[in-house]
């Protein structure tokens, strides 16, 4: 039984309007009726808002009712001369006195507002003789659809109330088969329960009617509301929840136009859009096993993808995204469309992964593809010293030094994107940004000071060091501003990776590695077994290979959900590792030589299976050395280590056989960087020149002569 003096029933409007007439007569009579909710009177004209029930078929739902709750309906009447009549009067009638009937009056405290021409409060059951109490029909009367009509004069309308037991519950029937591939819908049930009685919800025999479905995440799936009740269709791979509940209409106080509110709802059921499992890359026009590719600047290359989800279909809409290792070389559209840039090599993956993709579950990779531009290299070489202010540039075509770009501060590291747009200098009051097409140098605003360690590979992330406190911060340089994305303090000297998407970076400092997901921005911190000194992901993304984390060893770490994979034992202390640009290899500086370990893998699932072989050892024969800086050649021909040693050691992974280079004027070798193209290894020198290495025969061919030892040095890119 429900009295009007307490809360328990909820209390909705139902507003009846006339559309603006066109009669010529005075007497303004009341014209066609509206109906809201569940029809908007927000906007002009008035539109109708039907629902679709379980049938599929197009109804006008004011509310779903328990027995004993009431419904408050009000009606406003327009005339045919388009003005509101306000000496209307409005009827209210049921289809079905026994389970719903509505009040000839308001009872004491219920106000119709003036700006409405006639109120009712519905009773699912049967009013009192004094429309006080509202008494719930007899146990064991089924439910049921009932219409209720409001008119006036010749002016009506009518909407449907589902009057019903009390409902204590809605369960969701998930969809079989656990997710549904994209490209798919699936047709959700969801039961109503009266204790624990089922209540008919579909059919002739409906009597709670139909569901509001709601997703949490549209990205991944959602609702039609123009399809029968239930069905949801798949938008992108990934994981969301879905929830069922029954409307009972608006409450007296709510503003027109306003969802239903929600009388009871489902549990929030897991709902998946089958993840992408594999995705092999490769060249269109030549067949599934050709995996590189060369063109000419401005030329193009169509890449095709083959992708399977975890249900073994072939998804031919899949939203990955291509990525691309060296954009200044080539560049690689959501199509797969490669173009070239300029000469260079640069590896190509797609992946399913970030907010579009695989969302809300573990990334997946694809195989590499290699692209080479043809022609030669022509940029720019910058110099700096370490605390100095004077970054010097230099052609790459005459080895000639242009005009010094003086620095605001003091600065101590130098890193470009990839994209060869912006540099980014470290120092102790601020990092600098170097903009080398305008050749202007502004200061991020903020605190992080230090040295930058590392860009991401899209150039939205830049990590700094401030050896000072040992404090790592990770910036956020997308926007105009930078924004800290993490900061914490290390024991130990970072080194930085990324995954070649830019969603997963590791951070190993002694024997803590710090997880980033970019995705998500969580921080997260996992302890390693013994210190790791560096760290570098396969190009193709699902691995992670350390030098360290185990003593004696190479470890390697899943990008996917960031567990130890795999381990190797190598004869000496790992002290730098390199991932081959083409993703065949790994090598490892280990005193007194190099480590090479063969790498395999599907990246199917996560984790997915890998298969190392090796390691090979390579001896240079110059005795122990500790490794300072290692750098792999863009076309994955050459290595080239630098160490406390006056010699750069080179392995040749063609060849496989190690070589060293002495700089003339017997030259210590302080930083090394090279073109995109391959062929030219630059290197500062301490005899303050650089000096200009022909990668093909190892000859120190050229020295440029500066008025500061370089110990920073960047091939723009």
């Amino acid at each position: 039984m429900q009295q009007f003096g307490k809360a328990a029933g909820l209390l909705s409007f139902i507003f009846i309007l006339g559309f603006i007439g066109c009669g010529g007569g005075s007497v303004n009579l009341p014209s066609s009726v509206f109906i809201s909710p569940p029809d908007d009177t927000q906007t002009t004209p008035y539109a109708v808002t039907n629902t679709t029930d379980t049938s599929g078929n197009s109804i006008h739902l004011a509310g779903s009712l328990n027995y004993g709750d009431v419904l408050l309906l009000a009606g406003t009447v327009f005339g045919n001369n388009g003005t509101n009549v306000a000496n209307a009067t409005v009827s209210w009638s049921s289809s079905n006195n026994t389970l719903l009937t509505v009040s000839s009056t308001l009872p004491s405290g219920y106000g119709c507002p003036t700006q409405f021409q006639g109120c009712t409060l519905l009773c699912a059951g049967t009013w009192d003789s004094g429309n006080i109490d509202c008494i719930p029909p007899a146990a064991g009367t089924p439910g049921g659809s009932v219409t209720v009509t409001a008119k006036s004069g010749a002016a009506s309308n009518q909407v449907i109330v589902y009057v019903h037991p009390k409902v204590d519950k809605v369960v969701i029937s998930p969809p079989t088969g656990g997710c549904v591939s994209l490209g798919s819908t699936a047709q959700l049930a969801a039961t109503a329960y009266s204790g624990s009685t089922v209540l008919p919800s579909s059919g002739a025999g409906d009597v709670v009617g139909p569901m509001l479905w709601q997703v949490t995440t549209n990205a991944v799936a959602a609702f039609n509301k123009a399809s029968p009740n239930g069905v949801i269709t798949t938008v992108a791979p990934g994981t969301t929840t879905v929830v069922a509940s029954l409307q009972e209409g608006l409450p007296f106080s709510a503003s027109l136009g306003s969802q239903p509110t929600i009388s009871i709802s489902s549990t929030p059921m897991n709902f998946v859009t089958c993840p992408i499992a594999s995705i092999h890359v490769y060249v269109a026009a030549s067949g599934a096993s050709s995996v590189s590719t060369t063109v000419a600047p401005s030329g193009t290359s169509q890449l095709a993808a083959d992708v399977f989800d975890s249900n073994g279909s072939l998804i031919t809409n899949a939203p990955l995204q291509f990525y691309s290792s060296q954009p200044a070389a080539a560049t690689v559209a959501s199509s797969g469309l490669v173009t070239g840039v300029s000469a260079g090599t640069s590896s190509i993956i797609a992946a399913c992964s970030g907010t579009g993709c695989n969302i809300g579950l573990t990334p997946v990779y694809s195989n590499v593809v290699t692209a080479s531009v043809t022609g030669s290299t022509s940029t720019t070489i910058y110099a700096l010293n370490n605390g100095g202010t004077s970054l010097m540039p230099i052609s790459t075509g005459s080895n000639a030094v242009g005009t010094a770009v003086t620095l605001p501060n003091a600065a101590n590291s130098l890193v470009f994107n990839r994209a060869g747009t912006k540099a980014y200098l470290g120092s102790a009051a601020g990092v600098m940004i170097f903009d080398p097409v305008a050749n202007s140098v502004g200061v991020l605003a903020g605190p992080p000071v230090g040295q930058v360690i590392g860009v991401s590979p899209d150039g939205s992330l830049v990590v700094t060091y401030n050896t000072a406190n040992n404090l790592v911060q990770i910036l956020n340089v997308s926007g105009s501003a930078s924004a800290t994305a993490a900061s914490f303090a290390v024991g130990a000297v970072p080194r930085v990776g990324f995954s070649p998407d830019g969603q997963k970076t590791f951070i190993t400092a002694g024997s803590a590695l710090y997880v980033f997901t970019t995705a998500s921005n969580p921080l997260g911190t996992i302890p390693l077994s013994a210190p790791a000194t560096d760290v570098s992901f396969l190009p193709q993304g699902s691995f992670a290979y350390f030098a360290g984390g185990l003593p004696g060893a190479v470890t390697v770490r899943t990008t996917c959900d960031n567990t130890q994979a795999d381990s190797k034992a190598v004869p000496g202390t790992p002290q730098l590792v390199a991932s081959v640009p083409d993703g065949s290899r790994v090598l490892v500086a280990d005193s007194p030589g190099i480590d090479i370990l063969g790498v395999s893998t599907t990246n199917v699932g996560c984790p997915p299976p890998l298969t190392d072989s090796g390691p090979t050892s390579v001896n240079f024969g110059l005795g122990a050395f500790t490794a300072q800086q290692m750098l792999v050649l863009p076309n994955s021909s050459k290595a080239y280590i630098l160490t406390n040693l006056p010699q750069i050691l080179v392995y040749d992974l063609v060849a496989n056989t190690a070589s060293t280079i002495t700089l003339a004027n017997s030259a210590q070798p302080l930083n090394l960087s090279s073109t995109l193209d391959s062929s030219t290894l630059y290197v500062g020198g301490s005899d303050n020149a650089v000096h200009v290495i022909n990668t093909g025969t190892g000859t120190d061919s050229a020295q440029v002569p500066l008025t500061f030892t370089p110990n920073f040095l960047a091939v723009r890119p």
